[in-house]
């Protein structure tokens, strides 16, 4: 692209040798040198422009005009990619949230260990019998009874402890929860859940518009830089031929030397410029492939081009009441104030008493006769709590959400005016910009009559070299300086859209 005015024919080569053999006289020494240091000068741009287009042609070639490149960036990038996760989270809060409304159950199982079975001491059953032990002893005494017959009954008798259990103990147990009431927290739960996943769809939608405008932004850079270099190269063209109809004229005495170095100044000029813009190509092509999250070697090919339309604007207090009432992030704001008021709900819920179902059922083991075997069991429990006293912290949790929320109505009110100024400030930047882009256009007319008219009285001696030097360059700044407004106007006009939430996608 940036060689395409330097490619020099076989012929144009001919020419030059036949030109060194013509100023191989020492009376032309010097400009031989100069043709010399021309051809070489020739020679490396060509050798640099080959390498150049080696390495292009291993590069990937991406022709997109703005819509593809807009939507190729919403597709690809990463932290649009990150914000739609972030809903697919809010997506399951809600689902989190209605499932408190429901039954809870859970199961339970345990095994203990004692280090010894349970038992009753049973060592002072024998003393209970004792008042009636006289009669019987008189009996044993006078030969009537066995000992041994009262040996059951005596105080040193008997076992000494009874066993009541087992060491080893299981117990499942399967139970569940309805919560009845909850003060309607679990009401204002669900909705602060649903604000949330519609804040997180508002800050996908901003950062969606955020993207478009970068996309945008970006292409049309990069449509500023190929100007510049078509502009460039043009002025190179002409640079060049009117080179060569100095040095015929030089030859042929007509002219001196200074005109030819003065020419050759502009061209070098003109050269350092391309060079300057070719590397503006090459720098807006990897920023526009860092927007669109692609390989920042591919070489894109817009195929759009710098054209102004009419773009008719609302009057401004209309497009600030649009950007108010459609801005996703200040609507964000808007719904956090609601998710406060909720959750200050949820705080006084704690006043109230909280009503609950619980049923249990038990599978234990030893049984209630102490008997190695399992038995089930089962109750059902009306369950009422409320919090009396603690402290205050119930008092002081609903004022610091009421701090919290007089914060975020200020800066509901701070946004709102930001808003306002971001939609002024486009569109005043769209009112100069449509301003410059006519002045431009007359300065390009301008510049265009006056290099033909100089050009014409230069061909007819009545104007110096210098004039239509001067001329020439006025033409490429008038050219530049068009395709700048054009770009700022595009630009412009993307931000008033962005401003005002009315992309589009």
């Amino acid at each position: 692209m940036v060689f395409n005015s330097l490619k020099t024919s076989r012929t144009d080569l001919e020419e030059h040798e036949l030109d060194m053999n013509i100023c191989a006289h020492p009376k032309h020494s010097a400009s031989w040198i100069m043709r010399l240091k021309y051809l070489i000068s020739l020679l490396v741009i060509g050798t640099i422009a080959s390498s150049s287009a080696v390495s292009n042609a291993f590069c990937d070639t991406l022709s997109l005009d703005l819509r593809q490149a807009t939507q190729m960036a919403l597709k690809n990038n990463h932290e649009l990619a990150a914000a739609s996760h972030k809903v697919d989270e809010a997506i399951s809060g809600v689902k989190i949230a209605r499932t408190n409304f429901l039954p809870k159950v859970s199961a339970q199982a345990r095994y203990t260990r004692l280090d010894e079975e349970p038992y009753m001491d049973a060592s002072g059953f024998g003393r209970l019998f004792e008042p009636l032990m006289a009669p019987f002893d008189d009996l044993v005494a006078n030969g009537y009874l066995d000992p041994s017959t009262l040996s059951g009954l005596s105080g040193a008798g008997g076992p000494g402890r009874i066993i009541v259990g087992d060491d080893d103990n299981y117990t499942i147990n399967l139970s569940f929860e309805q919560p009845l009431f909850a003060g309607f927290a679990l009401v204002n739960n669900l909705k602060i859940a649903n604000y949330q996943k519609t804040n997180s769809d508002l800050s996908l939608q901003r950062l969606k518009e955020n993207i478009w405008l970068r996309a945008t932004l970006a292409y049309w850079e990069l449509l500023r830089a190929i100007e510049f270099v078509n502009v460039t190269e043009e002025s190179i063209t002409q640079l060049e031929s009117h080179v060569e109809d100095l040095k015929n004229l030089l030859q042929a005495g007509i002219i001196i030397e200074n005109d030819l170095l003065r020419a050759e100044l502009a061209l070098s000029n003109a050269k350092l410029q391309n060079v300057k813009a070719t590397n503006g190509v090459h720098l807006a092509n990897t920023a526009l492939c860092n927007v669109l999250a692609i390989d920042q070697s591919t070489i894109i090919r817009p195929t759009e081009t710098i054209t102004i339309d009419d773009y008719p604007l609302l009057p401004l207090d209309d497009l600030s009441r649009q950007a108010i009432g459609s801005r996703p992030d200040y609507m964000a704001v808007g719904y956090n104030i609601q998710i406060l008021d909720k959750l200050k709900a949820i705080k006084k819920a704690d006043y109230l008493p909280k009503l609950a179902l619980v049923g249990n059922y038990d599978w234990k083991r030893p049984n209630r006769e102490y008997e190695p075997e399992f038995y089930g069991s089962w109750n059902i429990n009306l369950v009422a709590t409320l919090s009396i006293f603690n402290w205050g912290q119930r008092h002081y949790e609903i004022q610091r959400v009421k701090a919290q929320k007089r914060q975020l109505a200020e800066l509901h009110e701070q946004l709102a005016d930001y808003v306002r100024f971001e939609v002024r400030q486009a569109y005043q930047l769209v009112e100069e910009s449509q301003q410059e882009v006519e002045i431009a256009e007359q300065a390009v007319n301008q510049a265009e009559e006056n290099f033909r008219v100089t050009s014409t009285n230069y061909e007819a001696g009545a104007l110096t070299n210098s004039d239509l030097l001067d001329a020439q360059a006025g033409l490429t700044q008038a050219k530049i300086a068009l395709i700048q407004v054009k770009t700022k106007y595009k630009g412009a006009i993307a931000s008033l859209q962005t401003a005002t939430s009315d992309i589009e996608e």
